[in-house]
Parts: structure tokens; sequence; C-alpha cells
């Protein structure tokens, strides 16, 4: 076969060969985005108008600037008054039992954590007809008093609405006795008239606990006071409080309302 057909016959077999078709997959690939939103704190501010809290940053209450989100709760978000009244209702009772007991105080704050306080007292012992007693209505006429006036400094634990605190003072007492024995049993013996007026001293240690708000504060405290004054015999030996002889025992529900 001539060497031309032959080039010719593969040339047109060439062409209706079988061919093979190749695919190449194109990956196409999008960058999406996704923003990372930053951590934030969550402050909750008591009451409406209260502002945020400064995290940090030193301040009159707090010095060292520490962080005092955790007390939130029971935060300083409350009017502090300069002068604040107050009257003991536990006193109330002990004048309902017949022996008149006023206790009274004011407080003069210079700061959420410390007070000036200002004590006042009256009580007056008259003879009872209970026979526990030694100062009984059968032996005795006439009646005891004592005035007491002093000061005392307050510090509070924290400066928030709810508080421990510690009260140390010195009180001045006056008492005078005006009473006659003539004890039912002995009715020949001449009537004894005891009259005379003494001063003398007390100092006092509280500890308690005060719940503050904008106008009226509530606390009750409990604490011991000495009474520095002669001895009344027998008369106060089972008094512990208001009018006692050597250690006393305070116990005080205190209600006042701030008005500067």
């Amino acid at each position: 076969m001539p060497k031309f057909l032959l080039l010719i016959l593969l040339c047109v077999t060439a062409l209706y060969a079988e061919r093979d078709t190749i695919y190449v997959e194109q990956i196409t690939r999008d960058t999406v985005y996704i923003p990372i939103k930053p951590k934030t704190d969550t402050i909750y501010v008591v009451g409406d108008s209260a502002p945020a809290p400064t995290c940090c940053k030193p301040t009159e209450d707090n010095p060292f600037g520490l962080d005092t989100t955790k007390f939130l709760r029971n935060d300083t978000n409350y009017i502090h008054h300069s002068l604040y009244i107050g009257a003991d209702v536990f006193s109330l009772l002990n004048t309902l039992l017949g022996n008149v007991t006023i206790v009274a105080d004011a407080e003069l704050a210079f700061s959420r954590k410390n007070s000036l306080m200002i004590n006042f007292q009256y009580a007056k012992k008259v003879p009872s007809e209970d026979y526990t007693e030694n100062f009984i209505k059968d032996d005795y006429s006439g009646n005891i008093s004592q005035f007491i006036f002093g000061l005392g400094y307050r510090h509070y634990f924290r400066p928030a609405k709810t508080s421990s605190m510690i009260e140390l003072g010195l009180n001045a007492q006056f008492r005078h006795s005006d009473y006659t024995y003539h004890p039912r049993w002995k009715q020949d013996m001449v009537p004894t008239v005891a009259e005379r007026n003494r001063q003398g001293i007390q100092p006092y240690i509280h500890h308690g606990f005060i719940r503050r708000s904008n106008y009226v504060t509530c606390g009750f405290e409990y604490g011991f006071a000495y009474n520095m004054l002669s001895k009344d015999g027998n008369i106060l030996k089972k008094h512990v409080m208001y009018l006692a002889d050597g250690l006393q025992i305070d116990f005080k529900l205190n209600v006042s309302v701030g008005l500067l």
C-alpha cells in the first residue's frame, strides 16, 4: 500500500476514535466574617434615680477603690442626714409597768460611718407591789429618780443601709433619792427618811445593728454600763436596767428621724 494512502487511513481512524471527557471541579470559597461581641458587665442600680457606682475609683467612703458591686443590694443609696433624733421604744415597756422611763438621743453624723451621740435618759422608780422586789409598797413610800446626760462615739462598720456598729461613751449621772422606810412588821419603829442627791459617771459600751432609710432609721443595740455611784443598799439590789447599782445591762430598740 502506498505510504500516502496509509497516512490518510491513520488520519481517518484517529478522527473517528472515541475521546474521553475530563471534568475539572471548580471550588469557590466565600469569606464569612463573624463579629464577636465584647464581654460586658451588668451593673444593677438600686432605685430609679440612683447613680451607677464607681468601681475602683477612690472616694471618701471607699478610699482604697475597692470593688463594691457585690454590695449594691444594700448600697449607700439613701439620704444621709447630718442630724438624727431618736427614742427608745423598749423603755416604754418599763413606763407601762409603772416606772416612768425616757431614753432618747441625738446623732450628729459626720459621715456614713462616724457619728457623735448625745444621750439623754430619765428614770423614776416608785415602790412596787411586786414582793419579789426590795423596794415594795408596804415598806416604802417616796421615789428614786435619775437624770443622765452624756456623749458617745458611734462607728458603723459599713457605709451601707444595713450595718453593724459599736458605740463607746461616757455619761454623767444625777440621782435623787427621796423615800421613807417604815416596815409593816415593825409598827413601833421610827420611820427612816432618806433624802439625798448624788452625782457620778457611767461609762458604757454598746453593739448593735442599724437599718437606715431615707428618713427613718431603726436599730437594735445591747451592751453594758457601769454606775459609779454609792450604793443604795438593798433597794436596787435586784435591778439591772435603767436604775441600777454597779453593772448595768442595756437594751435599746431605737427609732430615729433624720432632720438635717
